[in-house]
This record gives C-alpha cells, structure tokens and sequence, in this order.
C-alpha cells in the first residue's frame, strides 16, 4: 500500500511516462488484492471471537466443591475434576474451582449464594428442594459398611448395629444413610467429623464401631495419609444405597439465562465420546440421559 500511494502521488505530479502506466496498474491491482486478503482475514479472526461462548463478567458462577475420590481432588485427579476442568478452561476461563470443607461448600449453596454451583452431590429425597438439578454427571460408588476386623458384626442384619456407636461425614450423602438406617430401626449413636479422614481414623483408635462410605474415598484416603487400613473391612450386609446419582446443582438464587447456559454447554460436552471416557477412565458408569 505504500508503493501505491507513492505512485498515485506520482501520477498526480505528472512524474511518470506513459509506458510506466501498465507497471502502475498492475502494482495497483496487487495491493488491492493484498488488502482484500488482509481485511478478510481480519474480520474471519473477529468473528471467531465473538462467536466464542465465552461467558461475560456479569455472568461469573462460583465453583464449590470438595475433595472427594474419584470425583475431584485439590491435586487435580478425578471424573467430575477432568469435566469441569474442560469446562472452565473453554467457556469460563476467569474461574476457579474452590475447594473447601464440603459442609461449607453444601451451606453456601444452599443458603441461596447468587450464581453459586456445587459439586458433586449425591441425589436424595430430603436434598432436592434446595438446589437446581441441572445436570447429572454419573453413577457413583454406594456407601457401604467398613468396621474392625475384630469386631465380627453379624452380616446378615443390620440391625445388629443397634446400640453402636459410628462416626459421620458432615453434610456427606453418608449421613444421609446412616439417618435412614435409623428410620429403618436401626438406633445408632453418632459423632459428627469434617471429612472421611477424622472417621477412619476414630474407627482406628477404637473411638466409633464403625464408619459408612464410599470404598475408593476410604482406600484412597488410607494411602494418602498413610493409615494403617489393613486392619479394617468392608462388612458384607444388605444394600444400603442402591444407587448413588451423582449431580452438579446450582444455588436457588442463580440467574436462569446464567444456569441455562451452563447446562446447555455441559449436556454438549456429555454426549462426546471425550466425556464418556473420562468417566470411564474413573471406574464409573454413566446411564442414559438423566
């Protein structure tokens, strides 16, 4: 574009033959054809920004959650970890997944926090006026029974814990179940903890009976730590959690355009085959289109 302006220039000035004229066309149609190409790019970059589903600040959600094997951990493992992950990073890149204790995570949520999404919540009955449940992720692993080896409880009743004493996740769904069994008539004396790894290790110093969880959090938080797990089991018992649906929900409080956004991108990214396979990846099972 500059020769062209200075061959107009000279043009103008009569500074130039007429046998230069050919020369001066084409130099002309060469800049003009540059300048198409350049524009057309241009506007082919801008309109690939502006289509991006990038969210604006005034839609920003905050991410709560907790650690909690296989579903997400600080240190960047686990199912739901690895979607959110993708999720955040293409269409939220400003935010942050917040790991704290889970009950305050739950609360936060609960209580009505704008714009505020907590994961990953087990589905119960008692649960489900609280929250938006927009998006199931997967099947996870039941709560189960984990007890001393010594202890020899009876295997084919779970009543036969009446009367001990267990040890509870604040807030966990395994609270949720261990409040059931005693609906069922199973009558417990129970000690409230922060998180799985106070439980293990009262069931270890002999402090509760028993603790109910999950059994890859259990393992996981054994080896974390480096507790001496070889000395509790699984007791083999009726189910207590038949299945265990796994969400993402949203605060009461969150904007619909916001949460609706949401859920579109996540239910796109659930029916990839990049999607089942993390959740694959994890040992867990993804049924239908809940």
């Amino acid at each position: 574009m500059i020769m062209t302006r200075k061959v107009l220039y000279q043009l103008t000035q009569g500074l130039v033959f007429q046998r230069d004229v050919g020369n001066i066309y084409r130099e002309c149609k060469k800049s003009l054809k540059e300048l198409r190409r350049v524009t057309s790019f241009s506007l082919m970059i801008f309109l690939y920004l502006m289509c991006q589903p990038r969210v604006s600040a005034g839609e920003a959600l905050s991410f709560y959650t907790t650690n909690d094997y296989p579903c997400q951990t600080d240190d960047g493992r686990g199912a739901t970890y690895e979607i959110m992950n993708y999720l955040l990073t293409k269409y939220y890149p400003e935010a942050k997944m917040r790991f704290i204790p889970w009950m305050r995570a739950f609360t936060l949520t609960k209580s009505g926090e704008r714009n505020s999404v907590l994961f990953t919540t087990g589905q119960k009955p008692e649960r489900i006026p609280y929250f938006d449940w927009c998006c199931y992720l997967y099947e996870g692993p039941s709560n189960e029974i984990f007890a001393m080896k010594n202890k020899n409880y009876s295997t084919g009743d779970l009543k036969s814990l009446s009367g001990k004493k267990t040890a509870l996740w604040r807030g966990d769904s395994s609270e949720v179940v261990v409040n059931e069994l005693g609906k069922k008539g199973v009558k417990l004396e129970k000690v409230v903890v922060n998180d799985v790894v106070q439980a293990i290790k009262m069931l270890l110093s002999d402090r509760v009976d028993f603790i109910v969880t999950r059994k890859p959090l259990f393992l996981e938080s054994c080896k974390d730590i480096a507790l001496d797990c070889i000395k509790i089991e699984k007791i083999n018992h009726p189910p207590i959690e038949p299945r265990r649906k796994l969400f993402i929900v949203f605060s009461k409080n969150t904007d619909k355009s916001v949460r609706d956004r949401f859920t579109t991108l996540f239910k796109e990214f659930r029916k990839t085959d990049q999607y089942q396979n993390i959740v694959k990846k994890w040992g867990l099972t993804y049924i239908g289109d809940n």
